[in-house]
């Protein structure tokens, strides 16, 4: 039979490996090695140009950026993040919780 803290300790795990199938971080493309097209748009430069900014919307932005529309396929990349600072964040959390054990 599973006493109280055992089961708290299951519903911690189990919240926990919720969480990850949510967040999933993926490595963006290498700037050097991906020859294709590359275009980086700041949260600033959206706010302040709109639409006008995403060629996928705009066919000025797809002509200034010599886009040819036969071919096109557009990623989008929301919230950004260092994963390096995601492992230390990770690493520290693990190790405060072990130590606690």
């Amino acid at each position: 039979m599973m006493n109280n803290d055992n089961h708290q300790q299951m519903v911690r795990i189990l919240q926990s490996w919720h969480l990850i199938e949510f967040f999933q971080p993926y490595s963006l493309p290498d700037k050097d090695t991906d020859n294709a097209g590359r275009v980086n748009v700041t949260f600033d430069e959206l706010k302040y140009s709109r639409e006008k900014i995403l060629p996928w919307l705009s066919h000025q932005s797809r002509h200034s950026l010599r886009i040819k529309t036969d071919k096109v396929r557009y990623t989008l990349y929301l919230s950004i993040f260092d994963k390096s600072l995601l492992n230390k964040i990770a690493d520290e959390c693990i190790a405060s919780e072990t130590r606690g054990c």
